[in-house]
């Protein structure tokens, strides 16, 4: 139907709720695509306590097993993507639920527009995209849940849109 084609976000000031509990069972594994300012370490360390397998992907020059639980990958070369996912399905901690944070970056006033453009589509949309096309190719058999946590991409309460870059990464999100 036409009428479900476009909307427009909006935002509604409501009673702050209480959190939501996790969702899923305690022993499937995470896969937390964290931030580089640390905003989701405390998140990370909260899943962990609970007893909760997370596993911790952040940005590099490669992929790379960095820890027993904790790697990394170039957010610009999709074979990173499949070999993070290989890896993954041979340890055993094929994940239930990934979390995807790398959206949660300010762009820095002095950055040239073009080169902060084409970073944030890296990390945003075409991250998403590859966690997908990585998905598919490792053969992964189960349903998986995927959040993207951002900010910046929507004007809330008259605030202006600070990071319009990382609107596209909604694309993939939304399907």
């Amino acid at each position: 139907d036409i009428r479900d084609w476009f909307y427009i976000p909006s935002w509604k000031v409501s009673v702050l709720s209480r959190p939501a509990e996790a969702p899923g069972n305690i022993d499937e594994p995470w896969l937390v695509f964290i931030d580089n300012h640390g905003r989701g370490d405390a998140l990370v360390d909260g899943w962990r306590n609970s007893g909760r397998p997370v596993a911790v992907v952040k940005q590099g020059q490669s992929f790379e097993k960095t820890g027993e639980f904790s790697y990394t990958v170039n957010p610009e070369q999709s074979d990173d993507y499949t070999a993070l996912f290989e890896q993954l399905v041979k340890s055993g901690l094929e994940p239930a639920t990934i979390v995807h944070m790398w959206t949660l970056e300010e762009r820095d006033g002095g950055n040239d527009p073009l080169e902060w453009n084409r970073h944030a589509q890296g990390i945003g949309y075409y991250s998403v995209l590859n966690i997908a096309r990585a998905i598919g190719r490792s053969g992964i058999q189960r349903d998986i849940r995927m959040e993207v946590v951002s900010n910046g991409i929507h004007a809330v309460a008259g605030q202006p849109v600070l990071n319009p870059e990382f609107s596209t990464v909604l694309g993939p999100v939304k399907i």
